[in-house]
């Protein structure tokens, strides 16, 4: 589901089945969802815990264009950081 320009995406989203070894802990589980026409997977961890398939959810995707523009200052700082400490020269491994 595309939309030009919107901020923020809605779609319902069903908990079609939960893979993974039974016992394993939730971070190593996946579970796939379906909308109808795609699937995607995400970590149980990321759900309430009584998580089963057949249950429906609300999927919100909004735009975060400060946390954006954060991520990418920090980054540039970061690459400087690098740049500064290296003198040119080659290496050895």
């Amino acid at each position: 589901m595309h939309k030009d320009k919107a901020e923020t995406v809605e779609s319902s989203v069903t908990v079609d089945r939960i893979e993974g070894v039974r016992g394993a802990a939730p971070e190593d589980l996946r579970v796939i969802f379906t909308d109808g026409r795609t699937s995607f997977e995400l970590p149980l961890s990321y759900l309430p815990a009584d998580t089963r398939e057949g249950d429906v959810f609300r999927l919100c995707l909004t735009r975060d264009d400060a946390e954006r523009a954060k991520r990418k200052s920090e980054l540039g700082a970061q690459l400087n950081r690098l740049a500064d400490d290296d003198d040119g020269g080659d290496f050895s491994l």
